[in-house]
């Protein structure tokens, strides 16, 4: 059902749509097909993160779907394209999201509009933001440019650009809102298409073994949940290894046992569990 957010990015897109040229819209629309055609979750972040990228120049592009807990607490339930964050600059985000200029302007406004943080505050005062000095100041990204898709129950579909020697334009800000109008309503889908596969995987995966083991049956350990949150949030063997000080081998070998121990198929089930059972389990939708 439509709401009055979904409503107001699809007049966003139309008039952003009218802003731009014919070749504009049409390498969008060839993007945004492309991207269609991907049946899967894991095909659509990767598919979006290319054709993003081909449209909008940027030195990183980052995907995820966040929820906020009370208290204005972000977490993040799936996520692609990070920067090479640690442990401590995540859990700084969830704690500090408002801190971003973007982040407080949603909350604010309910409005998730393609907007540069020079939209929002001086560039000179971006600088001075304690969340830049922590979480971006290391990698020297000074310009960006967000947008989000409301999922409902406090959840977005959220797009960053990040930029380190120029700032966007508005044509970059028209390219994005057009895209976020087609990319948002297809991520709900295959949201809700993962959510029923799930049940019937883990099934299928239990089917398959007459007698559990008891390593299958022991409960994950404490490095092990560890891993499996960050495995929820799309991130790659190294990318948990640099996270939580351990080699690539090492988490490879942690993912392993949580596979064996949940009765899961792969890693893309164990992605899918991870999410569903984040903090009580809420749906992403």
């Amino acid at each position: 059902m439509a709401t009055p957010e979904t409503i107001a990015a699809k007049v966003r897109s139309q008039r952003a749509a009218s802003a731009l040229e014919a070749e504009d819209l049409r390498r969008i629309l060839a993007v945004t097909q492309e991207i269609q055609g991907e049946s899967t979750m894991p095909g659509f972040l990767r598919k979006t993160h290319e054709g993003l990228l081909e449209l909008i120049a940027a030195d990183n592009l980052s995907i995820a779907v966040t929820r906020f807990r009370p208290g204005m607490r972000a977490v993040a339930v799936e996520a692609y394209g990070s920067p090479p964050f640690t442990r401590e600059h995540f859990e700084y985000y969830s704690k500090n999201a408002l801190e971003h200029p973007y982040a407080k302007h949603f909350v604010e406004t309910d409005s998730g509009e393609a907007l540069r943080i020079s939209d929002l505050v001086p560039v000179r005062e971006w600088t001075r933001n304690p969340f830049w000095k922590f979480t971006l100041e290391h990698l020297g990204y000074r310009y960006g440019l967000l947008a989000v898709w409301p999922l409902g129950r406090n959840t977005i579909f959220n797009v960053d650009f990040e930029r380190r020697e120029r700032d966007f334009s508005r044509r970059d800000k028209h390219v994005l809102d057009v895209c976020m109008c087609a990319l948002g309503p297809q991520y709900s889908i295959l949201a809700r298409l993962a959510r029923r596969r799930a049940p019937a995987a883990k099934t299928v995966a239990r089917t398959k073994r007459a007698v559990p083991s008891a390593g299958e049956m022991t409960p994950l350990t404490p490095r092990e949940d560890e891993v499996l949150r960050w495995v929820g949030q799309g991130k790659d063997n190294a990318e948990i290894g640099i996270i939580l000080g351990i080699s690539p081998r090492t988490a490879q070998k942690h993912v392993e046992n949580i596979l064996k121990k949940l009765q899961l198929e792969n890693r893309y089930a164990a992605t899918i569990y991870a999410a569903q059972n984040a903090d009580g389990g809420d749906s992403v939708l």
